[in-house]
């Protein structure tokens, strides 16, 4: 895997400019293609169908692998073919920028530390759920898996609104830029609304689509219940974030998630779990005030409206 993690950083530079620009149809198309060539291969190399070796694990890292070149693959034949405003060729001499170097730093390391903190927020988080048990951790994992889900609606649009936000500002047109924040996050919300009425009636369902055990779905599905309750808070927290995000302002969405995941998260869950004894719910009580808290910070950083003043010089 280690061995991909070139073209999948590449990936994610190009993914970025292309949605940065509007151009959102082109990593989508290649994206579904490269994972429906990763299930397919980790099919075949897994269990080692159509004459294949049976490899394993080591078959689905390979196929992981190899998507993540493919994808490479083709980023450059899309930046190449003319197609997009961005132009990439092997025949352009490559010119180091001080400027171009201070604005990605600038902007990208707020970011890259925000995902250290979530990852390890993360792990002392489910540190503390794992001590409560097989059956109680399968239904936490499966829970997550289903609330990872619901994250791609907030974060789809919160996409949205960075580039917009960021070609606004670029424009120097503030005034649509916040209606842009505004309108995607309205979007978002009712869209979250909507997400969580289905975690609330239809928990059982969804977690019986990942076991059977009774006792897992039980567990899983009172868990998910609070989490239907702050879904439009989260949606809307992941939008407003991509807005600031696209204004340049990646270091408050830091401080939220330091704030709300290590300061509240994990703080809470330790509270909750070992001194009250409320098992996963508590946990997820934990989970239910981050995000809660998370978004009242980003509401109130997005209308201080210091991110419209953000100079990247």
């Amino acid at each position: 895997i280690c061995v991909s993690y070139l073209f999948q950083s590449f990936n994610f530079a190009v993914t970025g400019s292309l949605r940065g620009i509007g151009e959102t149809k082109v990593p989508m198309n290649i994206n579904i293609r490269v994972n429906f060539m990763n299930v397919i291969g980790n099919a075949v190399l897994i269990y080692g169908l159509f004459g294949f070796p049976e490899l394993r694990i080591a078959g689905a890292a390979i196929s992981t692998a190899l998507a993540n070149f493919t994808a490479s693959i083709l980023m450059v034949r899309y930046l190449m073919s003319g197609k997009s405003d961005l132009r990439f060729s092997f025949k352009n001499k490559f010119n180091f920028s001080r400027r171009t170097l201070k604005n990605l730093v600038t902007i990208g390391l707020p970011s890259a530390i925000e995902q250290l903190v979530m990852r390890t927020g993360i792990i002392l988080f489910v540190q503390v759920v794992s001590g409560l048990g097989t059956v109680v951790f399968a239904a936490h994992q499966i829970g997550m898996s289903i609330l990872s889900l619901s994250f791609v609606i907030g974060q789809a649009f919160g996409i949205s609104a960075s580039a917009l936000v960021g070609k606004a500002l670029g424009a120097k047109q503030p005034d649509d830029a916040e209606k842009y924040a505004h309108n995607s996050s309205m979007m978002g919300s009712t869209s979250g609304v909507i997400v969580g009425i289905i975690m609330f009636l239809f928990a059982e369902m969804l977690v019986g689509l990942y076991s059977g055990d009774s006792a897992i779905i039980e567990s899983a599905s009172a868990a998910l219940r609070v989490a239907a309750l702050i879904q439009p808070f989260q949606a809307n927290q992941l939008i407003v974030a991509g807005s600031l995000r696209g204004a340049g302002d990646t270091r408050f969405p830091l401080v939220s998630t330091f704030i709300g995941v290590l300061g509240i998260r994990v703080v809470l869950a330790n509270i909750f779990v070992r001194f009250f004894g409320l098992g996963l719910i508590g946990a997820w009580l934990a989970i239910a005030i981050d995000q809660f808290v998370r978004w009242i910070l980003i509401r109130l950083r997005f209308r201080s409206g210091k991110w419209k003043t953000i100079n990247l010089a």
